[in-house]
């Protein structure tokens, strides 16, 4: 009724859900009701309580959570289990006894199922959860012990270790050893029915329920059960008491009785197998009074049938239990046919060496030999014989080679069969016989060479056993015991001649192959030192068994587990050894005689050397020779002379082992035969005695008389002179080593060899360290630091031990932290060997040696072409080094020395005429640039160094600077003042080295401070020349380490230091006024003293109140005014303009006074005294007009229009002190300057510029560089000055005087200035070009100033002054610059004017354009002349320029390699050229109109020059452009080029990445990118694309976006959206209430792809012309949309109407008319026409009405 029943859920094979807590019901019902242990029907074995049949049966006590925890546990999920008993054991742990103890009736059931679990985790946590339940409860858990102890026995057997370790401890724990038996007997019922219910009645599918388990886990919970209870089962029979075995017994016969126990040993698993074998033992030896009779059989049946299985794990216990089973069954032999079976499967097993178990069958060897032999009536002999043969093959088994404890075990194995078979009372021969075979067959295997390595030195194992036996056969060889003693003697002497035997016949055979005699030999030493120490270290000997021989013929055979007595007896070990070194003597005469017969020398005389040395002893060598030469009287001398001597000499037989055994003989000789010995090396070639040599220095032989004698020998000397020249030639280390040893002291501390010796090698290894370029530098630099060190006790006192002292320490210098030459801890070596030898020279050789090393030092820092820090940072270190070293000598002198200021005086105080060469070029170039930058005054006679460089008048020229020199200098400062800095660091222990107090210390740092004042010149002004980054890397450390200096000088040395600058500053001024600046401001962080007056206002106001008659001449020395220039320069005080107006004008005043009237104070009418200086210093003004006056009178006094090049230095220097002060009145009264004060000025600068244009071939000269900057200063600030007046004028009303300059300057200076301007330009342009041409550093300054005009330069001055043929002409010439590799200032400058005169050239083509046309037009029919551009113009300097980038970047390509160019190289200087030219050509593509832009196009079209430059461009651009927001502004920002900074490294490539950007957003040049970028191979193009991609096209559309961002609101009618994350512009237009849409979209890659456009609803479904537009023009997006609506309205108002709708677009489709009349020829829409056709019912045409047709 109530619809479809809802079905239930379906299963696989329709089996109900799996669920957790049905499982745990099914575990819990079904249970017999008694105390006991049962098998479930459906699950396994259960423990069982009255009442309890499932987990619900709770007491209501118990704790509801711990009742919710068993449930958990019987859930089937392991990890629900898991957390169970990690909640039931923390829960044991946290509450008490009494608690705990009421769930102990629901455990014992759990436990029993848990432990059996198959996860191993969940019994491993089972057994700690009892362990924990069991340590809690104690003694309460008595009353359940039945039912906890059966499972809990057998879980101590858990196949899972970390489960068992936890029963195990539980069980030993709660139960000690002697608690065990009780326990066994109170639970002996439930542990019998537990195991037996396990063994025979319980299957894999009993134990397990197969619904909740796999087969496999059955059958695996099946296994570990069976071998847990057979376990358990051996444990219960071996500790339940003796009183209850019959019990067991009665009980046992349910297990033994029933077929599946016997059947045990079918299973598959090898530990069921193992533990039934062991549970058989255990009841033969247990219940042997009743098991034997009745299942002895079927026992011996059991084991004997598995003999020889192959499992090795079995195989040991099937063995134990064999044995066990022999020793309690009676007539076991019965059972089993011995002869035929059991002998025969036991042979096979012991001569397969155990079948890999050697380590459990070798203690058996032993008691299975005494049972066999007990069951042996017959042949016993043989089968002794058998027996041990089958051992001696096991022992050759790899597995019992390559295991120590198996080998162990199986060799003390056969040491207790031999000896018990030794002790058998048989026929003697019988038993000699046997062991005797036995023995050489165990030799044998010995010393047999293995095909295979073991871990451990087998040899040695079987020496010690080996000397066992023969120790026991002589200790009972040597007591009286008649017949036996010699029976024992007799197996003592076969066992030394088998040993004998072995060895000499292996010699005898051995072939003559190297690593064949190697292996033998090796074996032979191996065994005689194994036997040897084997017999050292028996100091007592006790033996494992003893056998008791029974008569009465009981027990024949018994062991007994007494011991012998311990025996210690001298007799014993010496026999044993005098056996052993007989044994020895033989085998030692036996290799001689094998080296003589085979000619072999090396192979077995170097093992022979090894066994003499061991067994050393006159004896042996007499024997030898006895043996050998068959003489029983031979002594040891016999063996030299007859044999070693002669193959000392032979060729085929020499070799060091001969010299080995000759040493050996050598210390038993007498002294007259050892000298005979020796001196018979004197015959012997070099190598030999090289031999002998090394010989003779080694221990023991050093001490000898005659050897020490021989050493002092010429033979000696000459040989090591001969080894020495060999190591420094050749470097052969192997003499290396010798020479150490031959420098060796001995006891009384002398060296062996003679000191004539010693001297001699010295020079050898002293001459090799000056050779750095050798290729055994190492070698001879270690051995000579190993060598400074051996002599120094010996040699101390020699020139020749000074001289190797010097030559480690020149190595050091020329080598320190150069791996590439010595080796870092050699260099540690050389460096700690000549300080330490330092301290024990004498006095003498002391200061020599600190005198030439300071030589050594200073030719390093001066005459070194590649100085770097880290050169001069090693220098300073050695030097340091030298100090320290001569300081520990001053410590040590008695005398009051002082060494180590000595030293420290004479590396600073430096050979001034080595340096004053390049000092006098720094200081002069310092100077002069400071005076042209107006940074300091100096007339001709105010300095010697001026007066010397101005006599001249018509050659005032500075040599040039090159960087060499400037960087020996600067590297000698450096130097010198790092080590300044470390000795007067007051944190130093350097007391004595104060070299501030001390005349000669103050002198060194005074003048490093005044050279440090002038270089800073350059380092400021120079960035832009080509040895500023040298420069930079030396300054900028010195700087540091010059403040670093004061700065850790104590106040008192400071103060002293000061004083002295100050001194010399009032004395000479020029740059002591600098560094006494430097002292108060720069240097000192903080200081304590006081300063001198440092305000200009005050040195001004001293000086109104001074100027009187009596001190003019002083208040006009030069150090006054310098103070004065050096406080305003360095910016120390604040900016006040009347201050700056003063400075100028007083150094204006002076330069006129000491120009002209120091010798005539009137000329003319003009006084030049005291109150002009005070007018100039109140009223600088004033003082302007006063040099006006005399100008009028004193014509001459300034040089306008004059060539300067024949005026002294005084006048131009006269003259550009008033250039400087007008240019400082302009800047800062320019607006109260009167008329008359503006007439000189503009006639002063427009004179003073036609004087620089008339000096202009001198334009590199140092008078027109100081007159021309300050000209060309004073020139950019009239210029400014008067273009800021009109600007001003809002805020300030002009005077007529500037409203009339400013008609003045532009009409009648401007363009003459211009044109002089420009001229000197082009000179220096065509002189730079000059071949071998060549500028100066001054040049640079003048250069600069000419680029400050260039900021307000009008070239349309140029334009008005030139014709065109000199137009084309200065244009040449900047292009010829750009061509030269010319300095990139030069560069700057013409690309500079190149720019400028670029709308020029571009006026120029268009007048040639036109002039074409003209003529074109003119004359139609003539053929057009090709136009001349300037394109034309620049294409031989661009062909130029691009071949020599074809040649510099040919080794680069596209996408594999980028070109870095350095600066100051040719290279950089092209490529600067080149791109610069690129900039013009560029400027010039884009700016010029449609008509030239085709010139162009067809221009670059044949020479590929957009081709070129991109090839280049994408060479030089940067190596890593991976990040693109890093270098996204190299891309967009052109680079700034500084003509006062250092050039950028990477100037060339942002350069490129600029021009690259400008070449992509070129216009119509897209069109040939496009072209080659399709023409490149597949990688270069996908470079070339990832680029442009990454770096250019982000730019170009965002440019392109922002313009039509910018200009959307400019076209009528027209709705702009922009899309700037898919680069889209969507552009809708309306008219007539319709929208038309145009898409453009710029690709990712844009330019290299074209743009996308698409149109919709529009009148014009072609857009091919709108993408020629993009593509091949570049154009911009906004003008093809401006294009586009323009286009659309034209051709919408182009079309007429539709006479049916009256409108142009239809107003629902938007289409045009398109249906033409043939009569009228009129259109309509296609819409309109079929609604006239159908409203009308006729055909015709709606205005004519004809038929209308298609």
């Amino acid at each position: 009724m109530g619809g479809k029943q809802k079905q239930a859920q379906r299963t696989k094979n329709n089996a109900r859900p799996s669920s957790s807590s049905r499982s745990a019901e099914i575990l819990g019902t079904n249970i017999p009701g008694f105390v006991g242990f049962s098998a479930n029907r459906d699950g396994g074995y259960n423990t069982v309580l009255p009442g309890f049949s499932s987990v619900e049966n709770f007491d209501a006590n118990i704790d509801p959570n711990i009742q919710i925890v068993f449930k958990k546990m019987a859930k089937k999920d392991p990890v629900t289990k898991l957390k169970a008993l990690n909640e039931f054991t923390a829960y044991i742990n946290s509450v008490e006894e009494e608690v705990i103890c009421g769930t102990l009736s629901f455990w014992p059931r759990m436990y029993g199922q848990l432990s059996a679990d198959c996860n191993h985790r969940v019994r491993e946590v089972t057994q700690i959860a009892h362990s924990a339940l069991v340590a809690k409860c104690g003694r309460s858990i008595a009353p359940y012990l039945k039912q906890l102890v059966p499972v809990w026995l057998t879980s101590q057997y858990d196949t899972y270790m970390p489960a068992k370790v936890q029963a195990k401890e539980a069980f030993d724990k709660v139960f000690p050893p002697k608690k065990v038996p009780e326990v066994m007997t109170f639970c002996r019922n439930e542990i019998f029915d537990y195991i037996s219910d396990n063994l025979i009645l319980h299957t894999a599918t009993t134990l397990s329920n197969p619904k909740l388990f796999t087969p496999e886990e059955c059958e695996s919970i099946y296994e570990r059960t069976v071998v847990m209870s057979l376990q358990g089962y051996e444990y219960f029979l071996n500790n339940l008491p003796d009183e209850h075995l019959e019990w067991l017994y009665e009980r046992q016969v349910k297990i033994l009785d029933n077929k599946k126990f016997w059947e045990l040993r079918n299973q598959k698993s090898s530990l069921i197998k193992s533990r039934l074998y062991a549970v058989i033992g255990c009841l033969c030896r247990r219940l042997t009074k009743w098991f034997t009779p009745k299942y002895g059989k079927k026992a011996c049946e059991l084991l004997f049938s598995q003999l020889s299985v192959k499992d090795f794990e079995l195989l040991v216990s099937i063995w134990e239990n064999m044995i066990l089973l022999m020793a309690y069954v009676p007539n076991w032999g019965e059972y089993v046919d011995i002869e035929n079976y059991v002998l025969v499967h036991i042979f096979n097993v012991l001569s397969d060496g155990g079948r890999n178990c050697a380590t459990g069958i070798g203690p058996l060897l032993l008691p299975l030999l005494v049972h066999l032999s007990s069951m042996k009536k017959e042949n016993i002999t043989d089968f002794y014989s058998q027996f041990l043969n089958s051992i001696c093959i096991g022992l050759e088994q790899r597995w019992v080679m390559s295991s120590k404890s198996g080998c162990n075990a199986w060799l003390s194995g056969l040491v207790e069969c031999l000896i018990h078979i030794s002790n058998i009372d048989t026929e003697t021969d019988i038993n000699s016989q046997v062991l005797s075979q036995s023995i050489r067959s165990w030799f044998k295997t010995a010393v047999e060479p293995k095909t295979f390595s073991s871990s451990f030195n087998f040899v040695k194992l079987n020496a010690a056993h080996l000397t066992d036996v023969s120790i026991l056969w002589t200790k009972n060889s040597l007591m009286d015991n008649g017949a036996k003693s010699n029976t024992f003697s007799h197996l003592i002497r076969i066992f030394w001649q088998n040993f004998l035997f072995v060895i000499t016949s292996q010699i005898d055979n051995m072939t003559v192959d190297d690593s064949e005699i190697k292996k033998v030999t090796d074996l032979h030493l191996e065994l005689l030192m194994g036997l040897k120490n084997a017999s050292n270290n028996k100091k007592k000997l006790t033996s494992h068994v003893k056998f008791t021989i029974d008569h009465t013929g009981n027990d024949q055979n018994s062991i007994s587990d007494e011991k012998i007595e311990p025996v210690e007896n001298v007799d014993i070990m010496l026999h044993f050894q005098q056996s052993l070194n007989k044994s020895t003597h033989e085998i030692c005469a036996r290799y001689i005689l094998y080296a003589k017969i085979k000619n072999i020398s090396a192979p077995i005389l170097n093992p022979l050397h090894s066994i003499v040395r061991e067994f050393d002893s006159p004896q042996l060598h007499c024997c030898m020779a006895q043996a050998i030469t068959k003489d029983s009287t031979a002594k040891g001398m016999k063996l030299y002379t007859d044999w070693y001597s002669n193959w000392l000499k032979s060729d085929s037989m020499r070799s060091q082992a001969v010299v080995d055994l000759s040493f050996a003989l050598l210390m038993h000789l007498v002294y007259e035969d050892q000298m005979i010995v020796l001196k018979s090396f004197n015959q012997l070639s070099l190598p030999v005695i090289k031999w002998c040599i090394a010989r003779c220095i080694a221990h023991p032989y050093s001490s000898n008389v005659a050897v020490c004698e021989w050493l002092l020998s010429n033979t000696v000397h000459e040989s090591l002179i001969a080894l020495s020249k060999l190591v420094v030639t050749h470097g052969d280390k192997r003499h290396v080593e010798l020479l150490k040893m031959c420098f060796a002291h001995t006891d009384g501390g002398n060296i062996l060899i003679s000191k004539n010796t010693c001297s001699s090698i010295v020079n050898i290894f002293e001459d090799s360290l000056y050779n750095i370029d050798s290729d055994h530098l190492n070698i001879c630099a270690a051995f000579a630091s190993h060598l400074a060190a051996a002599i120094s006790s010996n040699m101390n006192d020699s020139e020749d031990y000074t001289k190797l002292l010097l030559g480690l320490f020149t190595l050091n210098v020329n080598t320190q932290n150069n791996t590439d030459v010595l080796l870092d801890d050699i260099s540690m070596e050389v460096n700690s060997s000549w300080r330490d030898a330092l301290l024990t020279l004498s006095e003498e050789n002391i200061n020599l040696f600190v005198k030439k090393s300071s030589i050594i030092i200073l030719n390093k820092l001066l005459k070194s072409n590649e100085l770097n820090i880290a050169t001069i940072n090693t220098l300073v270190n050695i030097s340091l080094n030298l100090i320290d070293s001569c300081k520990c000598i001053d410590v040590s002198n008695d005398k009051n020395s002082n060494h180590s200021y000595g030293v420290m005086i004479t590396l600073l105080k430096i050979d001034y005429d080595e340096v004053k060469p390049a000092i006098d070029k720094i200081m002069l170039l310092a100077l002069v640039t400071d005076i042209i930058n107006g940074k300091l005054y100096c007339s001709s006679s105010d300095s010697p160094m001026m007066k010397e460089f101005t006599h001249d008048t018509k050659n005032i020229r500075i040599a040039d600077l090159n960087a060499c020199e400037l960087n020996k200098i600067l590297s000698w400062l450096l130097f010198s003042m790092k080590i300044v800095e470390s000795v007067m660091n007051s944190k130093n222990d350097y007391e004595n080295l104060n070299m501030i107090d001390k005349p000669d210390g103050s002198d060194i740092v005074l003048n490093v401070l005044h050279y440090i004042a002038a270089i800073k010149t350059l380092y400021v002004e120079y960035k832009a020349w080509n040895w500023y980054n040298d420069m930079a890397k030396l300054f900028d450390p010195l700087m540091t380490s010059t403040i670093n200096t004061i700065n850790n000088l104590t106040d008192k040395n400071y103060q002293t230091l000061y004083d002295s600058v100050k001194k010399k500053f009032q004395q000479e001024g020029f740059y002591w006024t600098i560094c006494l600046y430097m002292c108060e401001h720069n240097l000192r962080i903080s200081k304590s003293i006081t300063c001198h007056g440092s305000e200009i206002d005050v040195i001004l106001s001293n000086l109104i109140g001074k100027l009187d008659v009596d001190n003019f001449d002083e208040l006009l020395s030069i150090e006054f005014y310098h103070n004065l220039q050096v406080l305003k320069n360095e910016g120390h005080i604040k900016e006040n303009d009347d201050l700056d107006m003063k400075v100028a004008c007083v150094l204006a005043m002076r330069s006129i006074y000491l120009t002209h009237f120091a010798n005539k104070p009137k000329v003319g009418d003009i006084h030049f005294e005291i109150d002009e200086f005070k007018s100039g210093i109140t009223s600088p003004l004033i003082s302007l007009t006063t040099i006006i006056d005399i100008y009028y009178v004193h014509k001459e006094m300034m040089l306008y229009d004059e060539d300067i090049s024949s005026v002294t230095w005084d006048a131009v220097n006269c003259n550009t002190s008033i250039v400087r002060f007008l240019t400082t009145c302009i800047n800062i009264s320019g607006w109260e300057l009167e008329s008359h004060h503006w007439d000189f000025i503009t006639i002063s600068v427009s004179s003073f510029i036609q004087s620089i244009d008339k000096s202009k071939k001198g334009w590199d000269s140092p008078k027109v560089a100081l007159l021309g900057t300050a000209v060309f200063e004073l020139y950019c600030s009239v210029s400014k000055f008067i273009s800021s007046i009109l600007p001003e004028s809002i805020s300030r009303e002009p005077t007529q005087a500037l409203l009339q300059l400013l008609d003045e300057w532009r009409d009648l200076f401007a363009p003459d200035m211009h044109h002089h301007i420009f001229e000197v330009f082009m000179s220096i342009f065509k002189d730079c070009t000059a071949p071998e041409k060549t500028i100066s550093p001054l040049s640079i300054l003048f250069i600069t100033s000419l680029h400050d005009v260039m900021q307000t330069f009008q070239w349309i001055h140029i334009k008005n002054k030139y014709p065109e043929n000199i137009l084309i002409d200065s244009f040449t010439v900047c292009l010829n610059i750009m061509a030269s590799p010319s300095h990139h200032i030069l560069k700057y400058m013409a690309g500079t004017i190149l720019k400028g005169m670029t709308p020029l050239m571009i006026e120029y083509d268009k007048l040639q354009g036109d002039k074409s046309n003209t003529a074109t037009e003119e004359n139609p029919q003539i053929e057009p002349v090709p136009v001349h551009l300037s394109v034309h113009i620049i294409e031989p300097t661009l062909i130029n320029i691009q071949g020599c980038m074809d040649a510099v970047l040919n080794p680069y390509k596209i996408g594999e390699d980028n070109c870095i160019l350095l600066p100051y190289t040719d290279g950089h200087s092209i490529a600067l050229g080149y791109l610069f030219l690129w900039e013009v050509l560029l400027d010039i593509a884009q700016e010029s109109t449609a008509y030239l832009q085709h010139e162009y196009s067809e221009f670059f079209k044949e020479g590929q020059y957009v081709e070129q430059l991109l090839n280049v461009l994408f060479r030089l651009l940067p190596a890593e452009l991976s990040e693109p927001s890093k270098f996204l502004n190299y891309f967009k920002i052109q680079p700034v080029l500084s003509y006062k900074e250092p050039i950028n490294w990477d100037l060339v490539s942002r350069l490129a990445c600029h021009r690259l950007l400008r070449c992509l957003h070129g216009g119509w040049l897209g069109v040939f990118v496009r072209g080659w970028w399709g023409s490149l191979p597949t990688r270069s193009s996908q470079h070339v694309e990832r680029i442009v991609q990454s770096h250019v096209s982000p730019l170009l559309i965002a440019s392109q976006l922002s313009g039509v961002s910018k200009q959307q609101n400019s076209i009528p009618n027209i709705e702009l959206n922009i899309h700037p994350s898919v680069n889209e512009v969507v552009c809708i237009y309306v008219i007539e209430d319709l929208k038309m849409g145009l898409t453009i979209q710029l690709c990712k890659n844009h330019p290299l792809n074209k743009p996308r456009v698409i149109s919709s609803g529009t009148p014009i479904n072609n857009m091919t012309w709108l993408s020629m537009y993009l593509s091949h023009q570049n154009g911009s997006v906004y003008q093809a949309i401006k294009m586009w609506a323009n286009a659309v309205q034209k051709k919408i108002e182009s079309t007429p109407v539709c006479y049916v709708c009256y409108c142009r677009l239809h107003p629902t489709t938007g289409q045009l008319p398109k249906m033409l009349c043939q009569t009228c020829k009129n259109k309509f829409h296609n819409v309109c026409l079929y609604r006239w056709f159908s409203t009308s019912g006729k055909t015709t045409c709606p205005m004519c009405r004809n038929l209308f047709t298609l």
